[in-house]
């Protein structure tokens, strides 16, 4: 084991953000949303069925 004074820092910026949140701060930032891909299957496209693809339609409602 080394013995060392250097500190490690992590930075979690959207720890304190909903779903929702960091859609609408991506969308404020003009994220192409429809670029970007979220599903626990691995289908294409999307299943929309898993829990992933549910809590992404859910941030994403009334935002695109």
């Amino acid at each position: 084991m080394v013995n060392t004074k250097k500190r490690i820092h992590v930075y979690a910026p959207f720890l304190g953000f909903s779903k929702k949140d960091i859609a609408r701060l991506g969308a404020s930032l003009g994220v192409p949303f429809e670029k970007t891909y979220s599903c626990y299957e691995g289908t294409i496209p999307p299943c929309g069925e898993c829990a992933t693809c549910k809590q992404r339609q859910e941030a994403l409602e009334g935002i695109l």
